[in-house]
């Protein structure tokens, strides 16, 4: 009891009032306040290690213990809300006391029931229709009441960070867990789209919310930093906020959000737009993942990790045998090691093809350069050219354990440094041979004043799926799409780059679009290809040799 009468003295009446107006000021909208036990300005989650292709990737940062999850902090709160659809609101304490506010209806509470909590409350979501509400802990256990119906927990589950939020989807037959690392957990109808469970953060993720569809998500860390998924749209950050912020709230009818600081004022974030470079001549054979400056918190991209499930998006992909689709796809050809040959020089109307290699000898072509180093950034991943073949007229980029690194797992990477462009169209015909080894596909700037950057087919480990990221401004704020797709068989994928807009094309169809003016890189950019590992970073190494094959690369200019 007195630990209890400890943990209620922790949370200060000044800061109760806070989170209690800001709860009446939203209460007329629909969202979730997620208020984050590891937001802390005094970083309470330790600063993890930038990975991989060191741009983005990252080391998972280690579990916060118990202490540390139930102490107060300055930016940690108290109280979480949620918005009852009838205007009223609910607000719950760390011990699982439930309040009403404004008519919201209760239904019990974990306090009420007398429940032993393992770890505290974190997070509190509402049924549509205000029927009912779920409570979520620290360790991923989901306590429903009313007409909320239980469809699962992380509560038996290991957890690299805690969990810190919630949302419900919008038809109340599943949720969403978000844990301090911005790993995603799905329970009944709800849907994976990205996470950051994987990257480096700055600060730890506080909350979450999702569209009114509940066909995307955004993910708020405490500097401010946003992180948008699915059909979420980006419209700006707070990133490195003296304040901290708590959680993010959003208006159904604008879409819009607001994020709520530590002193408990909600701001709208602004859009700033990219500012322009002055491009330099390219370093052939630089490795990729040298950027200039530290990624920060307004990070995504999504490598596997323990605590992010596979995307299920699933987009419908014509096969290879139909070239008649509004992109390239390729030529059939029965003696191309993937059926297909380069697309024709006119294949793209408005545009004229500047570059083809269908990658025919047994060496890297002229223009090429393959990486020699470990990757920057990410000490745990070598890359070696003898892991870079041309054999059968194919590319292929291997990925083994090597004897000449002490059976370490290496793996390598290649540049087209030989030519640059500022915007154009590429197409890429690959595959991987099995899951293990993160596969990418890239634009890279040209004179490594990075970002921007542009991922346009990244497996992230996996073989049923890939992502594509657009790395843009200071802080590196990306904006991710995601794809569940075979990838062990071959595909056509393509981007095409304009001043208004960033095309994912697969197998001729477009899956994904980038249209924010802020967001479009504007310097000229190389084609690059590389594949890593983070076995040393506490991920699972492969359990078997792997390889990107690469049939041709093909560019285009506009006209």
């Amino acid at each position: 009891m007195r630990k209890i009468q400890q943990l209620r003295e922790a949370v200060s009446k000044q800061k109760r009032r806070r989170i209690a107006l800001l709860a009446g000021a939203c209460g007329v909208l629909a969202a979730t306040i997620g208020v984050g036990v590891s937001a802390s300005a005094h970083d309470t989650v330790p600063a993890a290690i930038s990975s991989t292709k060191a741009s983005t990737k990252a080391k998972p940062a280690q579990a916060v213990n118990a202490a540390s999850v139930i102490s107060a902090s300055p930016y940690s709160g108290g109280h979480l809300m949620s918005a009852d659809s009838r205007g009223g609101y609910l607000t719950v304490t760390w011990l699982g006391d439930i309040t009403s506010h404004g008519g919201a209806p209760l239904f019990g509470s974990p306090a009420l029931s007398g429940v032993h909590l393992s770890k505290p409350i974190v997070g509190l979501a509402t049924t549509p229709d205000g029927g009912g509400y779920w409570a979520v802990a620290s360790d991923g256990g989901v306590f429903s009441y009313g007409d909320a119906k239980f469809y699962g927990s992380t509560g038996a589950m290991h957890l690299n960070q805690p969990i810190v939020g919630m949302a419900a989807t919008q038809d109340g037959d599943g949720y969403w867990l978000v844990a301090a690392d911005g790993g995603i957990f799905t329970f009944g109808d709800a849907k994976f789209y990205g996470s950051t469970g994987a990257i480096h953060l700055n600060r730890p993720i506080v909350g979450m919310a999702a569209t009114p569809n509940a066909d995307g998500y955004w993910l708020v860390a405490s500097d401010g930093g946003v992180f948008s998924y699915g059909d979420a749209q980006f419209h700006g950050t707070l990133g490195g906020s003296s304040n901290g912020v708590l959680g993010i709230v959003v208006s159904p009818l604008t879409l819009d959000y607001t994020l709520v600081n530590g002193d408990g004022i909600a701001v709208t974030p602004t859009l700033t737009p990219t500012a322009s470079a002055t491009p330099t001549s390219p370093t052939a054979g630089t490795p990729r993942g040298t950027p200039p400056k530290t990624p920060s918190s307004t990070t995504p991209s999504t490598p596997p990790t323990t605590t992010t499930p596979t995307p299920t998006t699933t987009t419908p992909t014509p096969t290879a045998t139909t070239p008649n689709t509004p992109y390239p796809v390729g030529t059939p050809d029965s003696s191309e090691p993937s059926g297909m040959a380069p697309p024709a020089p006119n294949a793209l109307s408005g545009y004229a093809q500047s570059y083809v290699n269908d990658f025919t000898g047994s060496s890297l072509p002229a223009g090429w350069t393959s990486f020699t180093a470990c990757a920057g950034g990410n000490p745990c991943t070598q890359w070696d050219a003898s892991h870079v073949v041309v054999n059968g007229g194919l590319l292929q980029i291997n990925t083994n354990q090597d004897p000449a690194y002490n059976n370490e797992w290496v793996s390598g990477g290649v540049c087209g440094c030989g030519q640059s462009q500022a915007y154009g169209a590429y197409f890429v015909r690959s595959r991987v041979t099995g899951a293990g080894p993160a596969a990418v596909e890239l634009l890279w700037p040209a004179n490594n004043s990075w970002p921007p950057e542009i991922d346009f087919n990244e497996t992230t480990g996996v073989s049923t799926g890939t992502t594509s990221t657009v790395h843009f401004g200071a802080a590196n704020n990306q904006d991710v799409r995601t794809l569940s797709i075979d990838m062990t068989q071959w595909h056509t994928w393509g981007v095409i780059w304009t001043p208004t807009s960033v095309t994912y094309t697969v197998d001729g169809n477009v899956w994904g679009t980038v249209t924010n003016p802020s967001e479009i890189p504007n310097i000229p950019m190389t084609l690059d290809f590389q594949t890593a590992t983070w076995c040393g970073q506490g991920w699972a190494c492969p359990s078997s040799a792997q390889s990107l094959d690469i049939d041709w690369a093909d560019e285009y200019t506009p006209n």
